[in-house]
């Protein structure tokens, strides 16, 4: 056991001279850190009983999360319609999010309790590092993952008195990481992050929905999704007025990644709210409506399907007597996509078939005479689903993303790759 012991230190440190001393090429640089990570996986202990050898591969992860571009393109901070961040190959996307995937692993890994001081300090000297906006990126994306592993909600303050002031930051990454931070602990600790921190972060997230930068803007709404997804009525109702406001004006006038995560902001205030976003339904609907009739083309499809969850999902909360006279357009524009726009493989599909139950759910009875108009379409497309697989989630967080899940709820934007 001593030897496998000494060999394993022998390799780590091998791995950490190499990362640091040579200039190897990203490639290399990703097979030293796999290679290391997965001797860790193999033999836990050895990294609860060494910190500092824990400690040099945290810093390779942090190394490879400043690997990316010190100037902000116009193709980050607007990016194209029909934008998808899933498919985005961006060497600097990729190296970030190798290090946040990295970091989770790790965490799950090692021990809650071992990593977060040391994850701590060296976050610490990370956004001590003033001369470089890419020091602080890192630490707050790795701040990010922490929030699945804390049970005890007061341990999140600190972290959350560092991130909020960065969402007011110069820097438009910076923001953007913060937006990221709080909306992803936000998910992880629900609902009693909502309830302590709610007040102090969600406001200047809402103020964010209008910030100069789209890329930001999107982030923003991305992060209230999380927030505001699965609360309590009670810790949504406050913000609602002002966010909803900001919400239709981005859907109206706005990039495709914007109106996208605006789309799904309101799908989880409506969701969230209940029967208090009876007051908003009539101002919402001929929005969203336009949004599901006039954007038919393809880089739009994400956005068509978040529309379609929105509306379904905003006509459940107030209920079927306020529902019932948009139910015959809604009906027929639904009819009309599935029967014309839908290809093989999109997004569209798993979108359709969860508002359709939702509506079936809705209305009951009602919808009986649109049934012969609505099933030989949806057969079709359904049974090119289940061809591909046998396998259904009824209900997951990622249904909207997987085109063989039936999603009955909203739809998270900022979530962590299931492991």
């Amino acid at each position: 056991q001593v030897i496998v012991y000494n060999e394993q230190i022998l390799l780590i440190e091998i791995i950490y001279r190499f990362f640091f001393f040579f200039q190897a090429e990203d490639g290399i640089r990703d097979f030293c850190l796999s290679r290391g990570l997965g001797d860790v996986y193999k033999r836990q202990s050895l990294l609860r009983k060494d910190l500092e050898l824990l400690k040099q591969l945290i810093e390779m992860i942090f190394l490879r999360m400043l690997d990316v571009d010190d100037d902000i393109d116009d193709e980050w901070s607007r990016p194209p319609e029909g934008y998808s961040q899933d498919l985005d190959t961006d060497s600097d996307y990729a190296n970030v999010r190798f290090g946040m995937n990295t970091i989770d692993r790790l965490i799950a890994a090692i021990n809650y309790e071992i990593m977060l001081p040391i994850l701590s300090l060296m976050v610490q000297q990370m956004l001590q590092q003033g001369h470089d906006w890419r020091y602080k990126h890192a630490a707050l994306m790795a701040l990010s993952q922490v929030g699945e592993y804390v049970e005890n909600v007061d341990f999140i303050a600190p972290i959350v008195d560092v991130v909020t002031p960065f969402l007011l930051d110069q820097h438009p990454r910076l923001r953007y990481a913060a937006c990221h931070c709080l909306g992803q602990i936000g998910d992880d600790m629900q609902p009693k992050f909502q309830e302590k921190y709610n007040s102090k972060c969600v406001p200047p997230l809402v103020q964010l929905m209008t910030d100069a930068i789209p890329r930001v803007q999107s982030h923003a709404c991305a992060a209230l999704t999380n927030i505001f997804e699965g609360s309590p009525q009670d810790y949504v109702i406050p913000y609602m007025n002002e966010a909803l406001e900001k919400a239709f004006a981005l859907i109206k006038d706005s990039i495709s990644i914007v109106k996208e995560n605006a789309m799904s902001c309101i799908s989880a205030i409506s969701e969230s709210a209940k029967e208090a976003y009876i007051s908003y339904y009539d101002i919402s609907m001929p929005i969203l409506f336009n949004i599901l009739t006039t954007h038919d083309k393809k880089e739009y499809k994400q956005l068509r399907g978040q529309t379609i969850e929105c509306i379904t999902l905003m006509s459940y909360s107030v209920g079927i007597q306020h529902f019932a006279k948009y139910a015959k357009d809604v009906i027929q524009a639904m009819i009309l996509i599935q029967t014309n726009s839908v290809e093989e493989n999109d997004p569209l599909k798993s979108y359709l078939l969860s508002g359709w139950q939702r509506l079936c759910l809705l209305m009951g009875k009602e919808i009986v005479p649109y049934m012969e108009h609505i099933v030989p379409s949806l057969f079709k497309m359904a049974h090119g689903i289940f061809d591909q697989s046998q396998n259904c989630l009824l209900y997951t967080s990622d249904a909207a993303d997987d085109l063989l899940c039936v999603d009955l709820g909203g739809r998270r934007i900022i979530k962590k790759k299931k492991k």
